[in-house]
């Protein structure tokens, strides 16, 4: 699981500032000592994570391992195309990090037509049922970004997760598939993270009611 890839990095995350890595010095653990060996300050942020989000982490383990997976029956999901492949393909973006497993975007996106084939081969053997993805999918790469309060305390500290890039490719897959039917049922109130919509609309509707609401002399 992704914890337990973090616990055994070799290499202490980083927090960024204007640009510039700068290696954390020391970390306080769950118990209150002070860590400061590369292993320990990525220990104590491993064992904070773990019991930030341990009520997850039961369903986790049952999907990684596979149990509780039923037989669906013949997949009625309609097979992905390379057209579709390749509209997420170029639609990546270029000058990013790699990823756990080396991985650029420009690899993908200069990889020719016939890497495109084979990626939607791959996505479409994924979409089988009782299908489980790559165990390779879930080897993420935790970085840390220090947002304020002391530098030695984990809860002070942001995580960024690099996520294997061929997995990516098959959310954003997913995500055109269902982005048509999730907007129909989308409440009209609702602006965010809906498409067409922006959350400034509602604040100025907001704003423009209490004007008014001023302007009159009348109770909102």
């Amino acid at each position: 699981m992704i914890l337990d890839k973090f616990r055994g990095l070799r290499e202490i995350s980083t927090l960024k500032s204007r640009k510039k890595k700068t290696l954390i010095a020391s970390m306080t653990d769950k118990n209150g000592g002070e860590r400061t060996d590369r292993q320990g300050i990525a220990d104590a942020f491993a064992d904070f994570y773990a019991d930030l989000y341990g009520s997850r982490m039961t369903v986790l383990a049952d999907y990684h391992t596979g149990e509780g997976v039923r037989d669906a029956g013949p997949s009625q999901v309609p097979q992905f195309t390379t057209a579709e492949v390749q509209a997420e393909v170029d639609r990546l973006k270029k000058g990013k990090c790699q990823d756990s497993a080396g991985l650029v975007a420009e690899m993908i996106k200069y990889g020719g037509a016939k890497l495109v084939e084979v990626l939607t081969g791959l996505y479409n053997d994924v979409l089988s049922p009782n299908a489980l993805p790559p165990k390779a999918w879930k080897e993420f790469i935790i970085t840390v970004i220090h947002k304020s309060g002391a530098p030695d305390q984990p809860k002070n500290y942001r995580p960024i997760t690099v996520i294997p890039i061929l997995y990516k490719l098959f959310a954003m897959l997913l995500f055109r598939r269902f982005a048509p039917h999730l907007d129909r049922e989308q409440c009209a109130d609702q602006a965010g993270f809906s498409a067409g919509y922006r959350t400034d609309d509602h604040i100025s509707t907001a704003t423009l009611l209490m004007q008014k609401v001023e302007e009159h002399q009348i109770t909102l």
